[in-house]
């Protein structure tokens, strides 16, 4: 039966789909959730199709909500992070 099933169904049987899958770190999720964010208020603002229009007010509502429950958790988990910090090797120079 598992020969069968494995050449109609290729990969269902296979160990390789029992790993765990690798979660992005929570800052990265916060990040590409507020990209998503202005991407959809950018998007509405170029379309003109009223059922676009329609789907543009939906994907504002979902991808807001996704990027304060990011923020929630984030801020739940202690966790702190600022794009404007620079690493020692990346520092400006000051003073030249």
């Amino acid at each position: 039966m598992r020969l069968t099933l494995g050449r109609f169904f290729p990969g269902w049987l296979s160990d390789d789909n029992c790993s765990a899958k690798v979660v992005p770190p929570l800052v990265d999720m916060v990040e590409q959730a507020k990209k998503d964010w202005i991407f959809a208020q950018k998007y509405f603002n170029y379309v003109e199709d009223q059922d676009l229009i329609d789907y543009a007010v939906f994907l504002i509502m979902t991808t807001e909500k996704r990027y304060m429950y990011l923020l929630k958790k984030a801020r739940i988990e202690g966790v702190t992070y600022s794009p404007f910090t620079m690493e020692p090797e990346k520092e400006a120079c000051v003073g030249i």
